[in-house]
C-alpha cells in the first residue's frame, strides 16, 4: 500500500512540472455564445503545420458536437467568396462582406501563434539564472454576427512551458493543445445550446 502511495505522490508531482501556466486573456468578455440558432462558418485557422492536422479536428468536432449540420469549415465549402485570412476586430462594412460572400449567420475566427525563447547568443555563465527554455503559445478566438455585423465573443489563452519539464517531445504543440483546451472549456461554461 505504501508503495503505490508513493508512486502515485511521485507521478503526481510529475506530471504537475510540466503542466505549464495558463491565462486568460480577455477578462471582460463574461458571456458566451448562443449555439441554438444560425448557421456558423469557422474559417480558415492559422496555426503552425506541425499541429495544424490534429488541431482541426479538434476544433471541428468540439463545434460539430454543439452545431450538428448548421457548421461548416471554410475550407471545405468551394463555392463561398471569402479571403484566405480575415483580421481580428474587423470593421462592421468587413463583416458585413462576410455575409455577402458566405450566406451564413456567425463566423469563426480563430489564430494560433506560438514561439521558444532563443538563449543561443546569451552569456550563460553572467547569467546561469536564464538557462531554462520556455515555449509560449495562444489561441485567440473572435465569432462574429454577420447579421449585424459585430463581434459578439473575443477570447483567447496565452500558455508557457518549461521545455526541460514538457511530457511530450514538442513543447509548442502541447502549449498550444493546452491553450485550446482550457479556451473551449471556457465557451462551454459560458455558453448556450452547449451539449454535454
Amino acid at each position: 500500500m505504501m508503495r503505490l502511495l508513493s508512486f502515485l505522490l511521485l507521478f503526481l508531482f510529475l506530471s504537475s512540472c510540466s503542466a505549464g501556466f495558463y491565462r486568460k486573456e480577455n477578462y471582460v468578455q463574461t458571456t458566451g455564445l448562443d449555439f441554438s440558432k444560425g448557421k456558423w462558418l469557422l474559417g480558415n485557422i492559422e496555426v503552425d503545420a506541425y499541429v495544424r492536422e490534429e488541431m482541426t479536428q479538434l476544433i471541428l468536432k468540439d463545434f460539430s458536437a454543439h452545431l450538428k449540420e448548421r457548421f461548416s469549415f471554410s475550407l471545405k465549402e468551394k463555392s463561398l467568396l471569402l479571403p484566405v485570412k480575415v483580421p481580428f476586430n474587423p470593421s462592421k462594412s468587413a463583416i458585413l462582406d462576410l455575409k455577402k460572400g458566405t450566406g451564413y449567420d456567425f463566423y469563426i475566427n480563430i489564430k494560433c501563434q506560438d514561439k521558444r525563447n532563443d538563449l543561443s547568443n546569451f552569456d550563460y555563465l553572467a547569467h546561469d539564472y536564464y538557462i531554462k527554455q520556455m515555449t509560449f503559445g495562444r489561441v485567440f478566438m473572435e465569432v462574429y454576427d454577420l447579421n449585424q455585423g459585430e463581434v459578439i465573443y473575443r477570447q483567447g489563452f496565452y500558455g508557457t512551458i518549461d521545455e526541460n519539464s514538457a511530457t511530450s517531445f514538442s513543447p509548442k504543440r502541447q502549449v498550444l493543445l493546452g491553450c485550446y483546451s482550457r479556451l473551449i472549456k471556457d465557451i462551454k461554461e459560458r455558453s448556450m445550446g452547449v451539449s454535454h
